[in-house]
């Protein structure tokens, strides 16, 4: 059961319980507007000198729903030899995002692609909230991959 699909059932309850009561109940659709909605816009490379060995990795990050407090962490994978996937971790904003923001996020730590096998192009995945420990409205647009030149 998505997790979409347990606040409905959790709404239908909680109505029950409430109209037994004899109070009104505020519904889903309104507990819905209070939720965060991150999206992965975008993921790109930086490098800290002109040299390929000095690249590293970002993300932005929008938020389409509710203003939020709290940490918001994105990891990130490409393949370096063969099968063999390098995580990218650290890119956190620190203090949550409001309504229609948007931030770059980068730790700014070289990938080392000198220990990876050349390729030109390498694909790069990442994931907001991947243990999804932040209730959004929605959790489908959490996962963005996209094909960058690294030239290594």
């Amino acid at each position: 059961m998505s997790r979409h699909e347990r606040f409905g059932v959790r709404d239908r309850l909680l109505a029950l319980v409430i109209s037994l009561g004899g109070l009104s109940f505020t519904p889903h659709s309104s507990i819905a507007s209070d939720l965060p909605d991150f999206v992965l816009v975008d993921i790109f490379l930086g490098r800290s000198s002109g040299s390929p060995d000095s690249s590293y990795l970002g993300a932005t990050i929008r938020n389409d729903g509710a203003n939020f407090r709290g940490q918001v962490s994105v990891t990130c994978d490409f393949a370096c030899r063969g099968y063999s996937r390098r995580y990218v971790g650290g890119l956190t904003l620190e203090n949550g995002l409001d309504n229609g923001r948007e931030v770059n996020l980068s730790n700014r730590n070289p990938l080392n692609l000198e220990s990876c096998f050349f390729v030109s192009r390498r694909s790069f995945t990442c994931h907001i909230d991947k243990n999804d420990s932040i209730i959004e409205l929605n959790e489908d647009n959490n996962s963005l991959s996209k094909e960058l030149l690294t030239g290594r």
